[in-house]
């Protein structure tokens, strides 16, 4: 296998690439390991040993594998990063479990079970989410049923089911710590692989005997092993299918193990001694930095749009303001969002899938972000049409609409990027180039007058639509492009309500100023003085915003007419 990818262990470097990589996942998986050291498993023996080291390594094993597999199957970064952490910490209570079994009585399948519940409130008294609490009980025998639901399911799995197949069948195969075997045809003609080998070496243990024959009575007369065996090939013809038909990958289901393995390897002969965290640094001045840092960003998403293609227009979960949310639109607020993890941004980010995040700790300032605005349009006309991901950085965690930094907007169709930087103006940059923009600068309404109208909201259908005839008017299904055609000249008023978090709005505010524009209510006034976390947040209200404050009045007062 290692010949196949090109990445010997012989390679002087390999082992040394390896440990780094191993490290760095530990480090990411610190919390996990915090409770394999405060339930004994990384504690020496007099003689400097660490008894239980091996659970924790075969936790490491399980999560490498759990991590690459979801990459395979295509699971989001954050449903990724979650599975993964419940894989580093799912047998943090073996060494309990085992000890509070007296000596020479075997564990009973009750004890199993019960230890297995007790797992789980240990893990949310350490301030673990649910999620990752039922990922962590999705493996091993007394998970049998809930994985045989899953496969029974009569509509499509969810990502978090998906994720939970993926756990269960990782760590049935998972022996030790070394690379998998290849499968091989036995003696009696079988194909097998290291799931039929761990389940053979368990079946040959003395210890397991009662445990397994005491499953007849839990799964239909098989014994425990046999039924973790055969919900395990089933899970993994599954995920083979599953990997086929949505990377084009094919692959025979008892091969799959070898085919993660090589992922690794690949992942691991690819590593840069050394490389640094990130370029952009993550000390002090982050004001100064935010420009950098947003560029980023958006070019992150960008790349994520790109590599999806088709992919991302697949339906994943429901989002906070209960609208369907697809692949691509998770993704790229994810691929955000793990940059600004990367270089420790002090940043609390309101965010429309992934609702509040804190980057850090102690954050110090507010970003926005809209990971990809206008998936209707995505979804239908996906590389042709128009549409966008927005992200904005304000100086505070609770600032006015005035207080932002830097905003964006990626038109991932046309590469086109729309960057607004606090008092220096806004830059449209495209093939190469990068130019100043500024809106039409229009003062007055005329038959000539370009209104980008919103009419999904029956708020603005009754306050705008009854006034808009006579103008060159133009639905959106984008409000990302609404705001940038506005900023940009290309139109002279943009129609729109307060909702959802207002996250477009916020973000738009800043590219609209920097060109020379305005944004007020049906009073008349600009947005700039306004909480961004308290106006327009429970309720929908009107919003106008126009190439000059000059004409968003004449607008204004054309309404009251």
């Amino acid at each position: 296998m290692d010949k196949e990818i090109g990445y010997r262990e012989e390679q002087p470097d390999f082992e040394a690439k390896k440990r780094k990589y191993f490290s760095a996942l530990g480090i990411k998986l610190k919390e996990a390991l915090k409770l394999h050291k405060e339930f004994g498993l990384l504690k020496q023996n007099p003689a400097g040993k660490k008894e239980w080291g091996n659970v924790s390594e075969h936790c490491l094993a399980v999560a490498a594998r759990t991590r690459a597999l979801a990459k395979l199957i295509g699971l989001s970064e954050s449903t990724t990063d979650d599975v993964v952490l419940a894989a580093g910490a799912h047998d943090f209570y073996k060494k309990s479990q085992i000890e509070k079994t007296p000596k020479g009585v075997a564990l009973s399948m009750q004890d199993y079970l019960d230890s297995e519940k007790e797992a789980g409130v240990e893990l949310a008294k350490a301030g673990f989410s649910q999620k990752i609490i039922d990922y962590s009980g999705s493996i091993g025998s007394g998970s049998v049923p809930k994985i045989q639901n899953i496969l029974n399911a009569q509509e499509g799995q969810s990502e978090q089911a998906i994720a939970s197949l993926i756990i269960h069948y990782v760590d049935d195969y998972t022996i030790d710590t070394e690379w998998v075997k290849p499968a091989e045809v036995n003696p009696q003609g079988e194909k097998i692989n290291d799931l039929n080998r761990r389940i053979t070496k368990a079946r040959n243990n003395p210890k397991y005997k009662s445990i397994d024959e005491e499953g007849r009575a839990y799964f239909n007369g098989k014994t425990s092993l046999e039924a973790q065996e055969e919900t395990g090939q089933e899970v993994e013809k599954f995920l083979a299918a599953r990997l086929a038909k949505l990377t084009g990958i094919k692959v025979g289901p008892k091969d799959l193990p070898a085919i993660i393995d090589q992922e690794i390897k690949k992942e691991v002969g690819e590593a840069d001694l050394h490389e640094s965290a990130e370029a952009v640094e993550a000390e002090n001045n982050w004001e100064k930095k935010f420009e950098n840092v947003m560029l980023n960003c958006l070019h992150k998403a960008y790349l994520v749009h790109e590599r999806l293609g088709k992919a991302g227009e697949e339906i994943v979960q429901k989002n906070q303001f209960g609208e369907t949310a697809v692949r691509a639109d998770i993704e790229c607020e994810d691929a955000v969002l793990n940059f600004l993890t990367k270089v420790r941004a002090p940043i609390r980010v309101m965010s429309e899938e992934h609702g509040q995040v804190d980057i850090t700790e102690h954050p110090k300032f507010l970003g926005i972000l809209d990971g990809l605005d206008g998936s209707e349009v995505f979804k239908r006309e996906r590389g042709t049409g128009r549409y966008g991901t927005m992200f904005g950085i304000f100086n505070s965690i609770n600032p006015n609409y005035n207080d932002y930094l830097v905003s964006g907007i990626m038109e991932h169709s046309s590469k086109k990027l729309y960057v607004a930087i606090k008092g220096q103006g806004l830059f449209v940059t495209e093939h190469g180039g990068k130019t100043p923009a500024k809106t039409s600068g229009k003062t007055s309404l005329g038959q000539g007058t370009q209104i980008y109208q919103d009419t999904h909201f029956e708020i603005n259908r009754q306050t705008f639509s009854p006034h808009t005839k006579g103008f060159k008017v133009k639905e959106i299904n984008c409000t990302a492009i609404c705001y940038a055609d506005v900023a940009s000249g290309k139109a002279d008023i943009g129609l729109e309500c307060t909702r959802k978090g207002n996250l477009e709005i916020a973000i738009a505010y800043a590219l609209i100023t920097e060109a020379g524009g305005a944004m007020v209510d049906l009073k008349g006034e600009s947005l700039g003085d306004k909480k961004y976390l308290e106006f327009g947040q429970t309720e929908k209200l009107p919003i106008i915003t126009a190439a000059t404050k000059e004409l968003a009045l004449a607008f204004l007062e054309h309404l009251k007419k």
